[in-house]
């Protein structure tokens, strides 16, 4: 009876610590911005999935700190999620990728082109963007610009209004210091030149399309890719965060606990045997540990923020003809210089969209995003373990 005893101890010692890993992860909910308003509504409709690093702050009486790491609040506007970025205001959270550690934001009043001019910055915020383009921006009368917009110029339709249509202009298109290098109505006036504005995927995206932030600090992709839970290691005021499955193993450990205080003594004695024996099989089971961390180095290699050299001259190229004969005639300009490709240039396609851009462009970019410019499908790099 000692021994059972000896076993019984160390069974409930065992699950006493579970559960309360299990209880820690209970009390940081995956939350929504509801009817309520408060992060507790349902995961109804087109609510953004609020979980570690992030945490929704609306009801303050109920918040556990340590389910969000600094400067990772959210709040709850009806339906919507609000990023607060402490130099630029209020923004619309539309989605986040747990995996890439991205999200994407846009003004709540669908107007981002106002909130660039209002000097958008990431500063004292934990995100960065770390592509920007500059514009310059032009307020012209609406009888010269409404029956041609020219060449490289964009319609800013929020900013416009019946009397009068603002435009927008990659910078380098325009200097209002010098000659300016393209066409414009003599009614435009400069609103402001050298607006800084991020862009995501091609030189106009980001204009009036969602911006696409990262954070790299707490890196939590491991996690995801793993399926497991991202969270501090410990309860105190320490920043180490880790990963963990007991979220998943939470209600088999409860269930446990519930036979533990109506089962029989010799049933007691059979399970915590069992856990006993489990554990030392786990603990002298190299080839399993090896195998587990091969799985792990293949998920988290082959999903990537850029490509390496051998993957992008992988890619196929085309030499344009002497005549200037494109391989799709409709598309002669590329999406990321916004120049018309001239003959003998070197094209690149990645196969996975197949879309065209100048090689020299398409490489700098695939070197630090693993997309396509134009449609942002995500792409891999050919794995040595594939």
């Amino acid at each position: 009876m000692a021994t059972s005893q000896i076993f019984l101890l160390f069974f409930l010692l065992c699950m006493s610590s579970l559960h309360g890993i299990a209880t820690s992860i209970e009390n940081c909910p995956v939350q929504y911005c509801g009817l309520g308003g408060d992060g507790n509504g349902g995961g109804g409709g087109s609510s953004v999935p609020v979980k570690f690093p992030f945490q929704i702050i609306n009801n303050l009486e109920s918040l556990n700190p340590r389910c969000r790491y600094p400067r990772f609040e959210l709040l709850c506007s009806g339906n919507k999620t609000i990023l607060v970025l402490p130099r630029s205001g209020l923004f619309t959270v539309r989605s986040i990728d747990y995996n890439l550690q991205t999200l994407d934001i846009n003004d709540p009043l669908n107007c981002l082109p106002k909130r660039f001019l209002d000097n958008f910055s990431l500063e004292d915020s934990p995100f960065e963007q770390k592509i920007y383009g500059n514009f310059t921006f032009l307020n012209c009368s609406s009888s010269s610009s409404s029956n041609h917009v020219p060449e490289h110029h964009r319609t800013v339709a929020c900013l416009s209004s019946e009397n009068y249509t603002v435009l927008a202009v990659p910078s380098r298109f325009y200097n209002e210091t010098k000659l300016p290098m393209l066409p414009v109505p003599s009614s435009c006036e400069v609103i402001r030149a050298d607006v800084m504005v991020p862009v995501s995927g091609g030189y106009w995206n980001g204009l009036e399309d969602d911006i696409r932030l990262s954070w790299s600090d707490p890196h939590c992709a491991p996690c995801e890719y793993r399926g497991e839970v991202c969270r501090f290691t410990n309860d105190d005021t320490s920043l180490v965060v880790g990963c963990s499955n007991s979220g998943k193993e939470s209600v088999k450990y409860d269930a446990i606990i519930i036979v533990i205080g109506f089962g029989t003594p010799g049933a007691l004695f059979i399970v915590a045997l069992g856990c006993y024996l489990c554990g030392k099989v786990w603990t002298h089971d190299p080839q399993r540990h090896r195998r587990r961390q091969t799985t792990t180095e293949l998920s988290t290699s082959t999903v990537v923020a850029s490509l390496d050299k051998p993957t992008i001259e992988s890619y196929p190229k085309t030499i344009v003809g002497v005549s200037g004969r494109q391989p799709k005639p409709n598309d002669n300009t590329c999406p990321i210089c916004l120049c018309r490709y001239k003959p003998k240039q070197t094209l690149r396609t990645i196969p996975k969209c197949n879309h065209y851009f100048h090689a020299y462009c398409i490489d700098k970019w695939l070197r630090m995003n693993a997309s396509c410019p134009v449609c942002r499908k995500r792409l891999r790099f050919k794995s040595p373990f594939v």
